[in-house]
């Protein structure tokens, strides 16, 4: 007796235990139908899982791109900015005029144009009319002519079709800031160029004109320079390098101040093959009795445009021989 209860206890002593995942019946507890919910759901919770890591990156992809799209549209507005900031003058033929006219900075119009573009300085300081070399270098130089304190240029502008034409000059001013179109005054030199026997350019004695906006009382002409004792003349166009005059060069009022338009010329005849000579100067003239502190940091720019007289149909209206 006492040998089987010793060789009983044995038994229990050496009997493994039964783990409920290693069951005699399976090798785990749960039955087959939970099974398969255990791995249903192991796949609920892996799509759900792929699904927050892929909202995770498009959120991600999502911010990539708006932060690529702020920093492109940063740089196009920085770009803007930086241009208008500098004082510039474009000059440009009508783009439906390109087959008549054409621009170039020099005489031989080595590379012709129908697009001019001038950069000035970024900090244009006040100037003054008196100052220019408007009787030399603006006659006698070709290109680009600006300086520390004026946007200035001399160019061509050639018929090249095989038609006489009727031309139109028209500046306008744009990406005005802080009344800076008050003290301006724009210099407008013109010479119409032909040729002698031996195919040298030949000028004619030069036009000038200086346009500006009319004084703060909205009607009196504002004076070119000066406006007491230092008033500057006209110039004869007969004698360019006598200013002397009975007369005080008042400047040219803009035809539209409103608009911001300051030149709407009237029709000129252009023949076939015609040059014609402009110089051209813009500066903030110191003189001016609205040119005062409140002005500082003003930017402005322009446009010089040349077109044709067209009809209703918009076709070039020809010159009757």
């Amino acid at each position: 007796m006492a040998d089987k209860e010793k060789k009983t206890q044995t038994e229990e002593l050496t009997t493994p235990e039964i783990n409920e995942e290693e069951s005699p019946k399976g090798k785990s507890s749960l039955t087959e139908s939970q099974l398969k919910d255990k791995d249903k759901f192991a796949y609920i919770i892996k799509r759900k899982s792929v699904r927050k890591r892929a909202r995770r990156k498009t959120v991600s992809l999502i911010m990539v791109i708006f932060v690529l799209i702020a920093l492109l549209i940063t740089g196009l507005v920085y770009g803007v900015l930086t241009f208008i900031d500098f004082n510039s003058f474009r000059i440009t033929v009508e783009r439906s005029n390109l087959n008549y006219l054409t621009l170039s900075e020099d005489y031989e119009f080595t590379n012709p144009t129908s697009v001019l573009s001038l950069s000035g300085p970024k900090d244009m300081d006040n100037f003054t009319f008196e100052w220019l070399p408007y009787r030399t270098q603006f006659l006698n130089e070709e290109g680009s002519l600006s300086s520390d304190n004026y946007i200035a240029s001399a160019f061509y502008l050639k018929n090249i079709s095989e038609k006489p034409v009727y031309y139109t000059e028209n500046i306008s001013l744009t990406n005005v800031y802080k009344g800076l179109e008050d003290t301006i005054r724009i210099l407008l030199i013109k010479q119409i160029v032909t040729e002698d026997e031996s195919g040298n350019a030949v000028l004619s004695a030069p036009e000038y004109r200086c346009y500006a906006k009319v004084s703060a009382d909205g009607v009196t002409p504002e004076y070119v320079a000066g406006g007491h004792e230092d008033e500057y003349y006209p110039v004869p166009v007969s004698n360019p390098n006598n200013i002397e005059s009975s007369d005080p060069w008042y400047t040219i009022p803009f035809y539209s101040a409103d608009s911001g338009t300051v030149l709407d010329s009237v029709y000129y005849p252009l023949m076939p093959g015609q040059k014609i000579r402009y110089a051209m100067a813009v500066w903030i003239e110191g003189t001016d009795p609205e040119c005062t502190n409140d002005k500082l940091g003003g930017k402005v720019s322009y446009n010089f445009r040349f077109s044709l007289l067209t009809d209703e149909d918009g076709k070039v209206v020809e010159i009757e021989e």
